[in-house]
């Protein structure tokens, strides 16, 4: 007897009610166990276990004014900052802490992957509330201690509650080759991430974050604004954190006039084409040679930029909602630069895939608030990383890859850019909502790709 007919059979002589099985109880998920910290800032009132912030709640800021000068031929980037650090805190702080992310290429580093050996951060000058510090050789006097990618500096004056401390910092270092974690040069384009001394966050859980950086990992981060100079070759173009603020003085009048046409149409605009490339002709003429390009960065949890005299520079604008609720729907500036190697991987279609990406992410979730996306054709080693307001994307790519990536790099925008959480701790808060969030994405942009044809 077949099995066909065994099963007809048996479907005759019981009612299909009578065949059905329970469904199963839903499973009871996991409880969730609350930490001692986080128990002790519910009770402190810095926080609520709704998710809210508790009435007592406070975050630490801090000001960064920063120049570099990027020197292509010898790859040395060399640095000054001035930080202004805010204890917004009920706590008196003895120690601040800072992350020097480029240490993990050190010799003495501490890493759990192989990375190219390019000698670290050179610190030239340390000054933490006017005074001039030397390198720790006991535990009490002001002075700065360096573990790892940490360097601790132990103030003169404790920093009260409400009060703020400046500190100054001169420093150079050798950006590492391609194979390096999330940037550095492949000799035709340059990516800068983690190139400066960044305030550990402080807060009222864990209070310091001071883990060290040893490549496979992500990052904690706190919110700053940035007001930085980046010193280039004339005929070079950055693609950077932050909003342009002397477009008068690096840009040509031609790439000015099409950058201002791109802030105007949803179309993409060839801002700078295979035949508009270098000085004089994308960019302004320098003095020595040199041009200075200045950004500004409001609440931004870190800066980040790419470089190269090979760029083209694509632009159009994306509709992101009503941030500022006068009804009418606003507008960000999206932003790709690429190699013209690269449109065989579908670079020239990235201007279109950023503004869908953005378009979608913002009705998905909510309003991108950023004055510009972009995407930058970066090192093989970035594969995919994202900085605030900007992406570096490596690898080869195709249409799907391409799309994918961006929309993946993009979201991250909203998580963990925008949220602030702790990368390193909770993964699943920001990669695994902004994988979720790009497979939304890509369903309705390939889906759309069908309809058209």
């Amino acid at each position: 007897m077949s099995r066909f007919v065994l099963f007809a059979m048996v479907g005759a002589a019981f009612p299909l009610a009578a065949q059905t099985a329970p469904a199963p109880a839903r499973p009871r998920p996991y409880p969730v166990f609350e930490s001692r910290p986080f128990t002790r800032a519910v009770e402190q009132g810095t926080r609520t276990r709704t998710g809210r912030p508790g009435p007592r709640y406070w975050q630490q800021f801090a000001d960064y004014k920063l120049q570099a000068t990027l020197d292509p031929a010898t790859k040395k980037l060399s640095g000054q900052a001035t930080v202004t650090y805010y204890n917004r805190s009920p706590d008196t702080l003895r120690v601040v802490v800072f992350h020097l992310y480029q240490d993990l290429f050190a010799p003495n580093g501490i890493r759990n992957e192989g990375v190219p050996i390019t000698g670290g951060i050179q610190l030239t000058r340390v000054v933490a509330q006017g005074r001039t510090l030397a390198e720790a050789t006991n535990d009490t006097s002001a002075a700065y201690q360096r573990f790892a990618t940490v360097m601790y500096i132990r103030l003169a004056e404790p920093l009260l509650p409400g009060a703020s401390a400046p500190f100054e910092f001169a420093w150079s270092f050798t950006v590492t080759p391609d194979g390096a974690p999330r940037g550095g040069t492949d000799g035709e384009v340059f990516f800068l991430s983690y190139w400066y001394a960044q305030v550990a966050v402080y807060h009222d859980v864990s209070w310091r974050q001071d883990d060290p950086y040893k490549g496979t990992a992500e990052f904690y981060m706190g919110y700053a604004n940035y007001d930085v100079a980046l010193t280039v070759p004339e005929g070079w173009l950055i693609g950077a954190t932050g909003a342009l603020q002397n477009a008068d003085q690096v840009l040509s009048p031609a790439t000015r006039e099409r950058l201002a046409r791109a802030t105007q149409t949803r179309e993409t605009v060839h801002i700078v084409a295979d035949a508009e490339r270098g000085a004089g002709k994308a960019t302004a003429r320098g003095s020595g040679g040199q041009l200075t390009w200045r950004y500004r960065a409001e609440n931004v949890r870190d800066f980040a930029f790419g470089v190269s005299d090979q760029y083209l520079w694509d632009a159009t604008t994306a509709t992101v909602g009503d941030l500022d609720s006068d009804t009418r729907p606003d507008r960000s500036l999206i932003q790709t630069f690429y190699r013209p190697s690269r449109r065989q991987w579908a670079w020239d279609q990235s201007a279109r895939y950023a503004q869908h990406s953005i378009e979608f992410l913002s009705s998905y979730l909510w309003p991108y608030p950023y004055p510009h996306a972009t995407a930058v054709d970066g090192v093989t080693s970035c594969a995919g990383m994202e900085y605030p307001m900007i992406t570096c994307i490596g690898g080869q790519r195709d249409t799907l890859t391409l799309y994918s990536v961006i929309v993946h790099e993009l979201g991250h925008m909203w998580f963990p850019m925008q949220v602030g959480s702790d990368e390193k701790r909770f993964a699943w808060q920001d990669e695994g909502l902004t994988r979720l969030n790009q497979a939304q994405g890509m369903q309705q942009f390939f889906k759309g790709l069908d309809r058209e044809g």
